[in-house]
Order: structure tokens, then sequence, then C-alpha cells
């Protein structure tokens, strides 16, 4: 005759209790890591523009200046840079969707100066 083992149901329940209390934990410490990470950076991503599938330009505020970078995926350009005040911006207004900052607009005053 097989018989099956015992299931001793408080052993079964400690194991699943710590293993969900394993990964509350990496959780917590993985959220807490990647938010230390984050706070103090001074870079944001404006706009984005796609030249081609492994190409684009980005738009990029940093402090008070704002610069356009060509990526490609070996490499990393600075096409021109601006100071906040010659582009006569401000928070809100890079922030708002009313009239955005855009990388097409950027292009033209690009060309336009060059």
């Amino acid at each position: 005759m097989n018989t099956l083992p015992e299931l001793n149901l408080w052993s079964l329940a400690g194991e699943i209790l710590f293993v969900v209390a394993l990964l509350v934990l990496t959780l917590w410490v993985l959220k807490r890591f990647l938010q230390r990470q984050q706070h103090g950076q001074n870079m944001h991503v404006i706009d984005t523009l796609m030249v081609s599938p492994r190409q684009r330009i980005n738009l990029i505020r940093v402090g008070d200046k704002v610069i356009m970078v060509g990526i490609s995926p070996n490499h990393m350009q600075t096409l021109s840079e601006w100071d906040q005040d010659q582009l006569q911006l401000s928070e809100s207004r890079i922030e708002t969707t009313d009239q955005p900052l855009t990388v097409q607009s950027l292009v033209e005053k690009w060309k336009a100066r060059a």
C-alpha cells in the first residue's frame, strides 16, 4: 500500500509566509534603490523625433540649457545648444501641452541659424 506523506499545514503555511515576506522585502529594497538613483537628476527629455528606426533626435533640458542631441546605436552627438533665455521658455511652457517645445520647431531654428 502506498501512503502519502503527512502534510504539516503549519510548516507549509510558514514556508509560504517566508517566501511572501522575502518577496515583499526584495521589492521594497528595489524600490528604495531605484528612487535613490532617480533623485538629484537635473536632466529631462522634452521631446524625441524618430529619424529612422535606429536614429533619433532628443531635445533635453539640463538646468537652464536646452540641448539637441542626435542619437544612433553607436554614437551620440550634440547638434545644438540654447540657453533657456534664448528660447524664451519657462518651466510652465515646456511642460504644458498647449504650445509644447518640439524637436521640429528647434530644427527649423537651427537650420535658419546655420
